[in-house]
């Protein structure tokens, strides 16, 4: 009987909480602007998609790590953005 020493359950940390993925990411949205920003976005998302799907993650799952990644990546655009404003103002 063979021992099986080399299987293992690989756990994806949450990329939502990967704070320099969710910085890098809102600063290449904001730079890129809408058009190629939206382009950008969509095609990072197909690929975590086929990664987690690939790796045996439920569809919901999936579906529910990209919703919660999208909103850090949002909330950083919107605090950069407010924050580079005098004042720190984002109106």
């Amino acid at each position: 009987m063979q021992l099986e020493l080399f299987s293992a359950k690989v756990l994806l940390f949450p990329a939502h909480r990967d704070r320099r993925l969710v910085k890098k990411k809102a600063h290449t949205l904001i730079v890129l602007g809408r058009e190629r920003g939206e382009k950008n976005w969509f095609a990072f998302c197909r690929k975590l998609d086929k990664q987690m799907t690939k790796a045996g993650m439920s569809r919901e799952k999936v579906l529910a790590e990209i919703d919660r990644l999208a909103l850090a990546v949002r909330a950083e655009m919107y605090g950069q953005r407010s924050s580079s404003r005098p004042g720190g103002s984002a109106a």
